[in-house]
């Protein structure tokens, strides 16, 4: 005691210490769940969230104060109704009668091939005459001519050779008319009338060689020209030449129906624009001087009609399936896009309770509360979720397809998707030059998957159960925080380091893959989707997804989904050279690797310790490709990707 006195330590202070070491001290007036073991055994008190060897016992979050509560809600921005926003085209599939001379319309947009044009320079030869008129008009192929008319078609030949275009992949022209009779000079017939007042043509490049990725671009133009005329309400006519016939593309051939459907979900989501957080007009919305935005007035004009889009030609089923598919790659678009202080775990969950709620009775919504996850051991996902003052949410939702088959013969898909809504980093907090700001976006992967989830529940294909999983969190600092060196219990039992809390979405993800393995048998794919690294965009730019898989059949589906809509996915080494980086010392695993390189291989090894080896599963990382600041943010990838990706999964 006189030693412990010299060192400035009380009796009362040494009486405290044994009592700690015993496991029988007090936080705040309250008995404290922390477990202790004798110092002989070499094992040291864990606090209070971290689990060791015994059960996961999360120290119970303490009620933020009244204040700060009202403070963080009172952020929200005001959002623009449904009914005040900017209106999608409505896309139709029609059947031209008589030609395109004779469209009601106001506009009409002609999809031209290569071998639909000849310049005058190819069609007249070293023996024409300057004065002969043929040599100073392009000539149309017969098939365009026959469907354009011949007052049309002779106005357009006329205009190609006047702007001398080159009938190249991704040129355009764009006229207006008069419609009046005679117009295109003496190569029209008198008393012809040229009816639509806007033509605009653009070239796909050869026929033979048409993909998704031309009529996505088609599809932009479309949209872009329509959009620029600043008027709702119109009218207009799009023509593909022999739509009906096309049976090349992407290498996996582009039939009328895929062609059709690939059209509406270019032209649909060209013509989106999220303008939830805008006013609409200086008049209708304004400033009080405070920054707060003021709702429109009740004289405000009404919400314009939308643009109608013909498809001449197209399948009516595939204009169906674009429609939904655009659907859902909206949703993903708008989740990505809200901040922060809307796009909460809680607008997570709530946005997949309306996903089942309009489901027509085929899909299941289950959100698991923060007590439902401890009661599962969820250590690593919970670590994560304690710092913040608003609650995780673990989304659930189940589609099974409509007819009653069989359950033993359903497909059975598994899409998992980080969903952390925003991301300081934690206490390794993200720096200037971090964009921090934009973490907003690191709930890209659950919000593709429940786009995922709407478009495939609107498709409702047969003989399909596809399972998503989103859990739901911020990664915030507080006193509650989890910290650099913790060491976190997945629900399988594995101990992680903590050794960078950054790296906090495979935390997230571990949890989930091992919740779904646990609740969906048989699993014939799954695939996590997640903003993970950025190493991953420092390999691969922003144009190509990174794709890590232990089963190549599931690699070559996603390889092929991929190209086919159009977006670009790179397959990565599994590489087990680097697996011993992420070995622990004091725990089973490391939640990084040992060094600098390779962050997103040795991220993708981390998430396979979460998943058994008779199940086929793949990682997306898509930091690099989730945002594009250039364009309208949030880029919807990759959306389109797992919608076909669960139809290849379904034919094979």
């Amino acid at each position: 005691m006189a030693f412990l006195d010299a060192l400035g330590v009380g009796v009362s202070s040494w009486s405290w210490a044994r009592r700690a070491l015993q496991g029988r001290f007090r936080w705040g007036g309250r008995a404290s769940s922390a477990t202790a073991w004798p110092l002989g055994r070499r094992r040291l008190s864990i606090r209070p969230g971290v689990r060791a060897t015994t059960p996961w016992q999360p120290r119970a979050p303490s009620s933020p104060p009244a204040v700060a509560t009202q403070l963080r809600m009172s952020v929200s921005t005001r959002v623009r109704p449904p009914s005040e926003r900017q209106p999608l085209p409505v896309v139709r599939a029609e059947t031209l009668s008589g030609t395109l001379q004779e469209y009601e319309g106001d506009a009409v947009f002609v999809a031209l091939f290569t071998d639909d044009v000849s310049s005058p320079s190819q069609t007249s030869g070293n023996s024409a005459s300057a004065t002969d008129n043929s040599a100073t008009t392009a000539t149309l192929s017969p098939r365009l001519t026959a469907s354009l008319g011949e007052a049309l078609a002779a106005a357009t030949a006329q205009l190609l050779a006047d702007v001398e275009f080159k009938p190249k992949k991704g040129a355009s022209v764009v006229t207006r008319f008069t419609a009046v009779p005679g117009v295109g000079g003496s190569a029209t017939p008198a008393g012809a009338r040229i009816r639509p007042r806007r033509l605009a043509l653009f070239c796909l490049g050869k026929e033979d060689e048409l993909n998704a990725d031309a009529l996505n671009k088609f599809a932009n133009f479309v949209a872009a020209n329509v959009k620029l005329d600043k008027r709702r309400g119109e009218r207009v006519g799009v023509y593909v030449p022999s739509i009906e016939s096309i049976d090349r593309g992407g290498g996996q051939g582009l039939s009328a129906r895929l062609a059709s459907q690939r059209l509406t979900e270019g032209i649909l989501l060209a013509a989106f624009a999220d303008d939830r957080f805008r006013t609409t007009s200086a008049s209708a919305d304004s400033d009080n001087g405070d920054g707060a935005a003021i709702a429109p007035s009740p004289s405000a004009p009404p919400r314009p009609e939308p643009s109608t889009v013909q498809l001449f030609g197209a399948d009516a089923e595939g204009v169906r399936r674009g429609a939904c598919v655009a659907e859902g790659v909206i949703l993903t678009k708008e989740l990505v896009n809200a901040p922060a202080n809307v796009a909460t775990p809680q607008f997570f969950a709530d946005t997949a309770a309306d996903i089942a709620r309009n489901a027509n009775g085929t899909v299941r919504c289950t959100v698991l509360e923060r007590e439902d996850c401890e009661r599962l051991g969820m250590g690593a996902y919970l670590g994560v979720a304690q710092g913040s003052d608003l609650p995780p949410k673990f989304i659930h939702l189940t589609y099974t397809s409509p007819e009653n088959d069989a359950a033993g013969e359903r497909k059975r898909v598994c899409l998992i998707g980080k969903g952390v809504t925003h991301d300081t980093g934690g206490y390794n907090l993200k720096t200037a030059g971090s964009m921090i700001e934009l973490m907003k976006f690191d709930c890209g992967g659950a919000a593709a998957c429940l786009g995922t989830m709407k478009a495939v529940a609107a498709l409702a294909p047969p003989g399909l159960e596809l399972t998503v999983v989103a859990a739901c969190c911020e990664n915030m600092i507080s006193g509650k925080a989890y910290h650099p060196g913790d060491i976190l219990t997945a629900s399988n039992g594995k101990t992680i380091e903590v050794l960078n809390t950054d790296a906090e979405g495979r935390l997230t993800l571990a949890d989930a893959l091992v919740y779904v393995q646990r609740n969906v048998k048989p699993i014939h794919a799954m695939v996590d989707v997640a903003t993970l690294t950025g190493a991953c965009v420092v390999a691969l730019g922003n144009e190509y997804s990174g794709m890590w898989s232990s089963h190549d059949a599931l690699a070559q589906h996603i390889d092929g989904a991929s190209k086919a809509v159009g977006e670009r996915v790179w397959r990565m080494p599994l590489a087990p050279e680097y697996r011993e980086g992420l070995q622990g010392k004091v725990s089973d695993l490391k939640n990084i690797g040992g060094g600098r390189f390779g962050g997103a291989i040795t991220a993708a090894l981390f998430l396979q310790e979460f998943v058994d080896k008779q199940v086929p599963w793949a990682h997306l990382d898509i930091a690099g490709t989730v945002w594009n600041d250039k364009g309208s943010g949030a880029t919807g990838t990759p959306t389109r990707t797992l919608i076909e990706l669960v139809h290849r999964v379904l034919e094979a």
